[in-house]
């Protein structure tokens, strides 16, 4: 039994990557979500120069920014509510398809985390 249990043991460990909880961590990260659905357009330091940003017709926003056009407050419900889709935005789409469709689209639990997210993190970005 004991040798069973060892042989058990070994196995889970072999297939458990190693870094599986920093892995876990950073796809949790609002940088990882930033970069996944919206540093193509707005850049990997949010200037709104991502690599698609020079295709579009208009230019995205530099999303470093945000706090300076508020009044020097970062305005985190406005941003998540353009972010999920809830306040319209030309270039993300229409509320009901906003560019990056389902992912990010406010409703359950998982989604608004993300956005949270990816909103804490924009807030970090500020002035830089």
């Amino acid at each position: 039994m004991r040798i069973i249990s060892i042989a058990l043991l070994i196995s889970v460990v072999s297939v458990a990557p190693i870094s599986s909880t920093s892995h876990a961590q950073s796809r949790q990260s609002g940088e990882y979500w930033y970069s996944t659905y919206c540093g193509s357009c707005h850049g990997k330091a949010g200037k709104g120069d991502g690599p698609v940003s020079k295709s579009l017709s208009k230019a995205p926003a530099d999303l470093t920014r945000l706090s300076e056009a508020n009044g020097g407050a970062f305005p985190f419900g406005r941003v998540a509510d353009v972010i999920d889709g809830r306040q319209e935005v030309g270039a993300h789409g229409t509320r009901e398809m906003p560019v990056w469709g389902r992912a990010l689209r406010f409703g359950p639990t998982i989604v608004r985390d993300r956005v949270r997210a990816i909103v804490a993190y924009l807030s970090t970005l500020q002035g830089k």
